[in-house]
């Protein structure tokens, strides 16, 4: 595999596409560069970048134009962020890389998003209480997982050499927001269960699984209401491991986390097969598909 360096659009566009080439071949020895195509909220230091030294990219969009016929039918669809509405630095890229023999790799963050989460807070993950979490979208809900195909399918035909799918599974508690607090202590095992996702979906892929998640919900949300109230289980305070957890809910809890195991190996499946259909050279990589909570997130 060849070496590359992971840059958002901004900064082709503020330092100029063929500097950055340069500098990446010349300087650095990189064979290659990995593009965000779509990013989440996030705001970073560019120390040397020519015209902003701080910047609040614009979450939830993506950094290329996307073709509309792609999500004809779907109710989610990708936001366009302002610099992919004045140029297309994905195309640009492509078009330079190929011309020095450079490889191009989109880096997609495909369910952390708090802009489409907001839209459809109905395709977010759901806590044991009923409370979205509208910086993730679910990926046992069909609707995501149509955007998620769809997505990959349009920047396969840009032609790039492979994608690199992050944020493609469940993600945990911690993940997510400005200024997150809790305003009362919660143990390890806490915020594990209140990164757990029961939304219609999972409760059905759970129960084709046959493992009864509504039962699984009503002990994990007895346990939280317990911590909020300050007095939790004492097994709140044990450590996350598979041991410690598969046991929960009448050993449940141990059966609803390989249905969402499961669910997240059909996304993706289902990207996989949207990129091969476009473009079967474009290899698939899928990043820290293990989520915020070894392993169990997935």
């Amino acid at each position: 595999m060849k070496g590359s360096a992971f840059l958002f659009a901004t900064d082709l566009h503020d330092e100029g596409l063929e500097a950055v080439l340069d500098n990446l071949e010349s300087r650095a020895g990189l064979e290659g560069v990995s593009l965000a195509c779509a990013y989440h909220h996030a705001r970073d230091v560019f120390p040397h970048n020519p015209v902003r030294k701080v910047r609040y990219l614009e979450g939830g969009t993506v950094f290329f134009r996307p073709d509309p016929e792609r999500y004809q039918g779907l109710r989610i669809r990708p936001q366009v962020s302002e610099l992919a509405q004045r140029v297309d630095m994905l195309a640009e890229l492509v078009e330079a890389a190929n011309q020095r023999g450079m490889a191009v790799r989109a880096w997609t963050v495909f369910l952390h998003n708090t802009r489409l989460g907001s839209l459809h807070p109905d395709c977010a993950m759901q806590n044991a209480f009923g409370d979205p979490y509208i910086t993730q979208l679910c990926p046992a809900n069909p609707e995501v997982r149509a955007f998620a195909a769809a997505l990959a399918s349009d920047i396969a035909r840009y032609g790039v050499d492979a994608i690199l799918a992050e944020a493609l599974c469940y993600l945990g508690f911690e993940h997510g927001y400005h200024h997150e607090r809790c305003f009362v202590p919660l143990s390890g095992m806490a915020r594990f269960l209140f990164g757990l996702c029961f939304c219609r979906h999972c409760l059905e892929v759970a129960g084709r699984a046959g493992v009864d998640g509504e039962q699984v919900r009503d002990a994990v949300r007895q346990a939280l209401e317990g911590a909020l109230a300050g007095s939790p289980p004492p097994f709140l305070e044990l450590e996350v491991t598979w041991e410690n957890v598969a046991g929960l809910a009448g050993g449940q809890l141990g059966g609803y986390l390989r249905a969402r195991m499961e669910a997240v190996t059909a996304l993706a499946s289902a990207v996989s097969q949207a990129v091969r259909q476009v473009r079967p050279e474009t290899a698939v990589y899928f990043m820290d598909m293990s989520g915020a909570t070894k392993g169990y997130a997935t």
